[in-house]
């Protein structure tokens, strides 16, 4: 349960990351859609907590951003 517990907490801060990369990058959410095949509303979705990326989707993202996916999933500092 502990372990669960902690998976839980990482994974509610891919939303946080996910924003402040896309802002770090003064790039738009209808931007980072168009380069993943998805809508603004997509990407809104995740940055709000409301949904989650699957894995093909979390590795285009670290490749877009330059970041390992255990970073996107709040695992490591940058």
């Amino acid at each position: 349960e502990e372990i669960m517990t902690d998976f839980h907490r990482k994974v509610d801060q891919f939303p946080q990351r996910l924003r402040e990369l896309r802002e770090d990058r003064n790039m738009t959410q209808s931007e980072l859609g168009e380069l993943m095949g998805l809508t603004a509303m997509g990407i809104c979705h995740w940055e709000k907590g409301d949904s989650q990326p699957g894995l093909k989707q979390l590795a285009q993202l670290s490749h877009i951003f330059d970041v390992s996916v255990d970073y996107l999933l709040g695992k490591e500092l940058m």
